[in-house]
C-alpha cells in the first residue's frame, strides 16, 4: 500500500477550523489524506523550521497571516503548493490586478491611479502616462493625471 498524502492547511484559525473549512476537508478521502493544521500558534509564533512537514500546501490569506513566513516554509520544504502564494500579494493591491487583468485581456472598469508608494501602472491606469501624481477635486468629478472620472 502507498503511504497518504500529508495535506498541510496554513491558515489562521479562524479560516481553518470555519464549518466551511471543516465541510472542504470532510469531503476528501481519509484512506489517501493525513489533514495537518497551521493553527495561529504555529503560523505566528513557531520558527518557519518547526511547521509540519508536508507533501501538499494550501496557504489562505487573511489579516495578520504572516505571508513572507509562508514563502519561506515552501522554499524550505518544496511542497506541492495548490495555490501560488506570490500572486497573494498582487491580489492584495487592486492596481496590480486590474494590471493583470487588462494584460490578460479581460475588461476592467474605467480607472486611474493616483499611486504615492511609486507603483507604475503598465494598464489604463495609468493615465496621461506622466506619472505625476496631481489630483484635482471638482464638485462633479476628480482629475487624476490628466483624465476626469466622473462621480455618481
Amino acid at each position: 500500500p502507498t503511504s497518504k498524502i500529508i495535506l498541510g492547511i496554513c491558515a489562521m484559525d479562524k479560516k481553518s477550523r470555519s464549518k466551511p473549512m471543516a465541510e472542504i476537508l470532510s469531503r476528501l478521502d481519509p484512506s489517501l489524506f493525513v489533514i495537518k493544521i497551521f493553527g495561529d500558534a504555529t503560523i505566528l509564533e513557531a520558527a518557519v523550521e518547526d511547521w509540519p512537514v508536508v507533501d501538499v500546501l494550501i496557504a489562505f490569506y487573511s489579516a495578520g497571516f504572516p505571508l513572507s513566513k509562508a514563502e519561506n516554509y515552501v522554499t524550505l520544504r518544496r511542497p506541492f503548493v495548490l495555490n501560488d502564494l506570490a500572486m497573494q500579494r498582487t491580489l492584495m493591491d487592486r492596481r496590480k490586478v486590474y494590471d493583470l487583468m487588462e494584460a490578460s485581456g479581460i475588461d476592467v472598469p474605467r480607472h486611474v491611479y493616483c499611486s504615492r508608494d511609486g507603483y507604475v501602472s503598465k494598464g489604463s491606469g495609468a493615465g496621461d502616462g506622466s506619472n505625476k501624481n496631481e489630483l484635482v477635486e471638482y464638485d462633479d468629478h476628480i482629475e487624476v493625471n490628466g483624465v476626469e472620472i466622473h462621480k455618481p
